[in-house]
């Protein structure tokens, strides 16, 4: 029975210290939602959807800037084509020169179309996948948002061991178990 009594004292006297801990302050609290919101992993975060965005275009600008850079060199090689073929012909043959120069605008034209319709195509795929990105950027803002909120709301009773124990946490699970 003597056991029974200071089993029961003792919980009671841990049950009354614990109420009294001290409460987390509101910057404690803040911090500790925050830190929640990112224990969602890196595919939740909101850092990283902004990142993947920022690679996303970072990639199709790339591939644009080399598509743009292929057409101006075959340009470029075109027009040396022209000239050294227009710089066999004897400049009194008006109608081979003009042959000449007719046949490589057509090859100008030609490439252009090609090019033109890729940096189009490239374009086109990089305003879907930016769409996508932006996308899923802003339901990983909205959906961090809503964690941080909701555990803002409910963090008003927890006390400042709790809190501290929360913001080292490295995972979900250790999160959970901090009380």
């Amino acid at each position: 029975m003597k056991k029974l009594i200071a089993v029961v004292a003792v919980s009671i006297a841990g049950l009354w210290i614990s109420s009294c801990a001290e409460p987390a302050t509101a910057d404690e609290i803040d911090e500790m939602c925050r830190h929640l919101g990112g224990l969602g992993g890196d595919s939740a975060s909101p850092e990283a959807a902004r990142a993947k965005l920022a690679q996303v275009n970072e990639e199709y600008d790339a591939r644009l800037k080399k598509l743009e850079a292929e057409k101006a060199e075959a340009i470029a090689r075109i027009d040396a084509d022209e000239e050294l073929a227009l710089a066999e012909v004897k400049p009194q043959d008006a109608a081979k020169r003009t042959a000449i120069v007719n046949e490589f605008a057509k090859k100008t034209s030609d490439m252009r179309i090609e090019l033109d319709g890729k940096i189009k195509r490239q374009t086109e795929e990089r305003d879907a996948a930016v769409k996508t990105a932006q996308e899923a950027a802003d339901a990983a803002e909205a959906s961090w948002n809503e964690v941080v909120y909701k555990c803002t709301a409910e963090g008003a009773g927890v006390s400042k061991p709790v809190a501290q124990c929360r913001i080292a946490a490295a995972t979900k699970d250790a999160w959970d178990k901090c009380e």
